[in-house]
């Protein structure tokens, strides 16, 4: 069996308590726990660790959230309190308190940011000592993620998808997250979309147990290389929290290539974000074999890849600069169109691929069966971008309030980002 710690009532409670005697009065003090009550309005580091995988030195960083404020807590608290009356004996009368939220940030070698979520931290009245973590589903932090996000339903709804049953759970929509960070993607659309069925794939098993312990995702059974399965405690405040998500989303350790090869699932949709500690996309991600493996398991007709990419260096020898098409980031979109959907006099008439430039400072490379449906329909940038914004409104309507989707722009400066074809 694989063994693995994972966060049980207790082991938070060492996190994140000073003592485990600390009574409901001490809470209301603000004694309960310098995690949480630091007056500093700075950061701080709460975990740090060396990687057996490749990422160096894992650790998480956190900083107070000034939102929700704490006039709006009550409102969380009951909602904790209805839940954990549903999962758990009628008669039971606990209460839960909020002790605040945070945003923690997941770095690879001090320097790269791999995730930012924000997070909840609750207790049970009868055990104060006991404090639980709850990622907060209904946010992406990042602008690359929201965008991608986006363009992935975008996409695969502009190739005749029906994405109100899937939303309303109606239909099953199956979604591959080759990375996990802190699991704020998969967590968001599983969270949005209610017939989501999410594979996430991860190889890194220290980023596994950071993001269940520091992160506040959700303690899933973890099926690992061997294919064994290691459960987490029983936990009720588990099942509290995330109700039926729990079940749609499927947590494996793996090397993606490895997972794909394997795998017999069809993916609709299929979010790669992944580096290899030091920002570089690994190769073995975007070889012919794995690109052949990965299409056996995209949907046929409406199957989207959409991949996070770091665009080339600005000082790239003047070469590269006179021909675009030998940046890596061409170079990567190529293939993964080349064998996806085919090229030239082997190109599946209705495949598409292209870039979406620059949110983050990233790139999204997007390649997407059965987009175009019209032989007549003019096939440039101006028509991709018309199709994908024609979908917004719908997508809007679709998901549940606070879940809404971004736009085609870059938030931060409200500019239209590029979106460049590839041939």
């Amino acid at each position: 069996m694989l063994r693995r710690t994972f966060p049980g009532v207790r082991q938070i409670t060492r996190r994140f308590c000073a003592a485990s005697a600390l009574t409901s009065t001490d809470v209301e003090k603000g004694y309960f726990s310098p995690e949480w009550w630091l007056k500093s309005t700075g950061h701080r580091t709460v975990f740090r660790s060396t990687s057996t995988e490749g990422n160096g030195e894992v650790s998480i960083v956190c900083r107070r959230s000034s939102q929700p404020e704490e006039k709006f807590w009550p409102e969380k608290e009951e909602w904790l309190n209805k839940r954990y009356a549903e999962v758990s004996d009628a008669d039971c009368q606990e209460r839960f308190k909020v002790v605040g939220y945070e945003w923690r940030t997941l770095y690879f070698n001090e320097k790269r940011n791999q995730s930012k979520v924000k997070v909840m931290a609750a207790y049970r009245e009868s055990e104060p000592g006991s404090v639980f973590l709850m990622q907060q589903p209904n946010r992406l932090y990042y602008n690359y993620l929201d965008g991608m996000a986006s363009l992935g339903l975008r996409t695969i709804a502009s190739c005749g998808y029906d994405l109100s049953k899937a939303t309303t759970g109606n239909e099953t929509l199956r979604i591959l997250c080759i990375g996990l960070g802190g699991g704020s993607l998969p967590l968001f659309l599983a969270n949005a979309i209610r017939g989501a069925d999410i594979d996430i794939v991860e190889i890194d098993p220290l980023v596994i147990s950071v993001a269940f312990q520091e992160m506040g995702f959700p303690a899933l059974p973890v099926v690992a290389l061997s294919g064994e399965c290691t459960f987490p405690e029983h936990n009720i405040i588990n099942k509290m929290l995330w109700g039926d998500m729990e079940k749609r989303l499927h947590l494996y350790e793996n090397d993606g290539a490895k997972f794909i090869q394997d795998t017999s699932t069809v993916y609709d949709v299929i979010y790669i974000d992944a580096d290899d500690g030091e920002g570089e996309f690994p190769r073995h991600l975007w070889d012919r074999q794995f690109l052949k493996a990965l299409g056996d398991r995209l949907h046929p007709e409406h199957g989207t890849v959409l991949v996070n990419l770091e665009p080339d260096d600005d000082d790239d020898d003047e070469e590269e600069e006179e021909d675009p098409g030998s940046s890596r980031l061409s170079q990567i979109g190529r293939e993964y169109k080349d064998v996806l959907v085919g090229n030239g006099s082997n190109c599946d008439s209705s495949g598409i691929g292209f870039t979406a430039n620059v949110v983050d400072g990233l790139a999204t490379l997007v390649v997407s069966r059965g987009f175009w449906k019209e032989d007549s329909m003019d096939r440039n940038e101006d028509s991709l971008k018309k199709i994908l914004e024609s979908k917004t409104y719908e997508l809007s309507n679709l998901l549940s309030s606070g879940n809404k989707l971004v736009q085609l722009r870059v938030r931060s400066k409200y500019e239209e980002i590029n979106l460049t074809l590839i041939d």
